[in-house]
């Protein structure tokens, strides 16, 4: 179920923007949400009388471990979900930092592999895009959880996707040839591939 601006991922498990949180509050209180997962750096928990909150303080920055607050969060919904509450999980936008934390509970909760995960919230929430610090995070998380030896989507073809977003004009074969010049860097890579397109125009 879509929302004029959140997402509806399972029954008891909404995705969204910070906004909602914080001055929209009447629909989540009308569709029943009991708790708030805020992945924020600020981390205000403003309406302690209607919800039961867990803060997460992190930017969305490429140096961030989102992955060290995986298990806890998946504790907080999960746990949150059993005791038949409905969770409302948002970051700034509901973009990267929020989605990364409803992708790896679902690959814990429902055995989905990564690509499951990214394309089941994806179709439920267009927007979601992880920064790729936080993708490989949840690419070594799906080796950690199933022993894979091959990850379900390539670090490559994500990285493609966003560039693609950025850079429509980008062919998949010049984006590998700048990332393996690049010593597969990604940060190089956006570099090297932006001067590029400058030089072209």
């Amino acid at each position: 179920m879509q929302f004029e601006s959140f997402n509806q991922i399972l029954p008891n498990l909404f995705l969204g923007p910070r906004f909602v949180a914080e001055k929209n509050i009447e629909n989540l209180i009308k569709i029943g949400i009991t708790h708030i997962l805020n992945v924020t750096k600020e981390g205000e928990t403003p309406y302690k009388s209607q919800f039961t909150y867990k803060t997460i303080k992190i930017e969305d920055d490429l140096g961030v471990q989102i992955s060290d607050y995986f298990d806890s969060s998946f504790e907080f919904i999960d746990s949150s979900i059993k005791n038949n509450g409905k969770v409302y999980v948002h970051c700034d936008a509901g973009i990267s930092r929020s989605p990364t934390i409803i992708i790896y509970y679902l690959m814990k909760s429902q055995k989905k592999t990564l690509k499951e995960a990214f394309d089941f919230v994806k179709e439920r929430r267009t927007a979601i895009r992880p920064n790729i610090s936080f993708f490989k995070q949840l690419l070594k998380s799906e080796v950690d959880l199933f022993g894979f030896e091959k990850p379900s989507i390539s670090e490559e073809i994500y990285a493609f996707g966003i560039f693609k977003d950025i850079f429509p004009s980008l062919s998949y074969n010049d984006f590998c040839s700048f990332y393996e010049e690049n010593g597969r860097d990604i940060l190089k890579t956006e570099e090297d591939i932006l001067s590029s397109l400058i030089r072209d125009f």
